[in-house]
């Protein structure tokens, strides 16, 4: 039995779990690539604004869009890496990063984050180290940190909450791997996730309540 019937499903779940962050003025960010499904479903129901945030996780290194690389020395020892491999996946990882930001965002910056409150959603597939980091970075910009999953080791609940304010996860991860929390789990290419974006962007957009209008003085 799957927990969940897709990603769009969780989303859809995920944001009746976090129905009491409607209309904060809260940003929904999704990890690329698996976040951004489940992340469009959350935005809209919220009243809140969507955007991406990028991480990429390597043997040695973890990249976070708009920080420094973090490599870990101990570990390229223990694999017999290279210093000049290890220049190598930074120029590649760096460059990929920018090509992300280039497809997912535009020209626009990231999105200004201080003083609000960011809701970091995934499909459950980032590892603990790479939700540690993306939360990090969040705080550094300012934000209180929700960590939103719809499914997480429970092993790993402990040590994410020193980086998120508030954790909300519906099911406990499956064993034999994310396969197993959905019965539809499709590959997601660049296409996918920019088209999702889009979509996510209008309908969070069309579901704010309309405001008043002023009336004409004679």
């Amino acid at each position: 039995m799957f927990p969940f019937a897709s990603r769009a499903s969780a989303g859809r779940h995920l944001a009746a779990a976090l129905r009491h962050h409607a209309g904060s003025g809260a940003i929904v960010l999704g990890l690329a690539r698996g976040g951004i499904p489940v992340a469009s479903q959350v935005a809209g129901p919220l009243f809140a604004d969507i955007d991406v945030l990028i991480v990429h996780e390597t043997g040695v290194g973890l990249y976070v869009e708009g920080c420094r690389p973090l490599i870990e020395l101990p570990r390229t020892i223990q694999l017999g890496v290279h210093a000049a491999d290890v220049t190598r996946e930074i120029a590649h990882e760096t460059a990929e990063i920018q090509r992300e930001i280039a497809l997912f965002r535009g020209q626009r910056p990231f999105p200004h984050i201080a003083g609000r409150t960011a809701i970091l959603v995934d499909d459950g597939s980032a590892s603990p180290r790479v939700l540690g980091a993306a939360l990090s970075s969040l705080r550094a910009r300012g934000a209180t940190t929700v960590l939103a999953l719809p499914v997480l080791d429970p092993a790993a609940h402990a040590s994410l909450a020193a980086y998120a304010d508030e954790i909300v996860v519906l099911a406990p991860a499956d064993a034999r791997g994310l396969a197993f929390a959905y019965r539809e789990l499709e590959p997601l290419g660049d296409s996918d996730i920019i088209v999702e974006l889009n979509r996510a962007r209008i309908a969070a957009w069309n579901s704010r309540p309309t405001l008043p209008t002023i009336p004409t003085i004679p």
